[in-house]
């Protein structure tokens, strides 16, 4: 039993090592082969798609053999220039990625033994889940001849479980080779969202106000905004309003843009006093939509019968005043001594 825990706590530790290994303890990356075809459609149009493909980078010698015979593998050989030498992250967090490259038709020989015209060319970019990426190049003489003058899309696809000697480039000075590489970049900006009215809003039973909801200064374009109504003590969840208009997209000269959403409040009863009305807008931009609220209070109208009463009641607080100042003046009147 002892000996069994034994061997487990090694087997524990040796995985422990070899999820950790850094690229220059490794001897082969798993990789995805991209190859491009080209086709020209009914209007003439080139249309290019692009096959991933299981492939391995076997870093080793010309007599080596592949460590997977069943997979397309690209061995790259000399110890010279050694892309491993370059990259120092931990080899589960490196993608594999290889690309055959054009030269263009121009015939590109490299300075050393073994240069061919006919030579193929592929880049190999390592790029690590921090964003850090290398990208090298690959020179590769295949057996049977090819048209130098043909782009990279008209060569036939690599047939499975080839094995492709190459030799890196990377890090030498000639001939000159261009290579590119896509970075993805994204431009966010958040909308700044403003409401036409305050914390809280006043209304009479059958008054009506244009509520607007403006989301400004955004970027990119798609953006989403809604207004949502909360019941009084908040016991059903919100409902999103089915009468709000959209504003077009305005486009300012920054390239961001700006859309209001507006509806016509009418509150109908003074029972939709204490309503919650919310404008929720969300974007890529945005980790969390923002909100905006008010509060709705409702107020009912004054009737004529509720101005009479209103007018006597005044006209009565008039009358006793008058009648108290008369008794008042009548009483200090009457203590007043009389001459004789």
């Amino acid at each position: 039993m002892a000996w069994n825990y034994i061997v487990l706590l090694c087997a524990l530790f040796y995985s422990a090592v070899l999820e950790t290994r850094c690229l220059q303890e490794v001897e082969w990356l798993p990789c995805d082969l991209v190859e491009e075809q080209s086709e020209v459609d009914s209007n003439g149009h080139t249309e290019t798609r692009y096959h991933h493909r299981n492939a391995l980078l076997q870093f080793g010698q010309p007599g080596d053999r592949a460590v997977d015979p069943n997979s397309i593998t690209f061995v790259v050989k000399g110890k010279k220039v050694d892309m491993r030498q370059y990259i120092d992250q931990e080899v589960e967090q490196l993608q594999c990625e290889i690309r055959r490259y054009s030269t263009g038709g121009i015939q590109v020989l490299w300075p050393g033994r073994g240069s061919q015209e006919q030579d193929t060319w592929f880049t190999c970019t390592l790029r690590h889940s921090g964003g850090l990426f290398l990208t090298t190049f690959l020179r590769h003489t295949p057996a049977s001849p090819t048209n130098p003058q043909d782009d990279h899309a008209k060569w036939p696809p690599i047939p499975d479980a080839d094995t492709l000697i190459t030799t890196d480039l990377h890090g030498l000075l000639r001939p000159p080779l261009h290579g590119s590489h896509d970075v993805l970049l994204q431009i966010l900006e958040s909308p700044k969202v403003s409401l036409n009215v305050g914390d809280s809003l006043a209304l009479q039973v059958g008054g009506e106000q244009k509520v607007v909801c403006d989301a400004q200064r955004y970027y990119p374009l798609d953006v989403q905004v809604e207004w949502l109504r909360e019941q009084r003590g908040g016991g059903r969840l919100p409902e999103v309003l089915k009468t709000v208009l959209l504003s077009s997209h305005r486009h300012h000269p920054d390239g961001t843009y700006s859309l209001s959403a507006f509806f016509l409040l009418q509150p109908a009863s003074a029972a939709e006093a204490g309503q919650i009305y919310t404008c929720r807008v969300s974007h890529r931009s945005l980790h969390m939509p923002v909100r905006k609220s008010f509060t709705l209070s409702v107020t009912e109208p004054m009737s004529w019968a509720s101005v009479l009463l209103g007018i006597l009641g005044v006209l009565l607080i008039a009358l006793l005043a008058v009648m108290l100042r008369y008794l008042h003046t009548a009483r200090r009147e009457g203590h007043k001594r009389k001459p004789y």
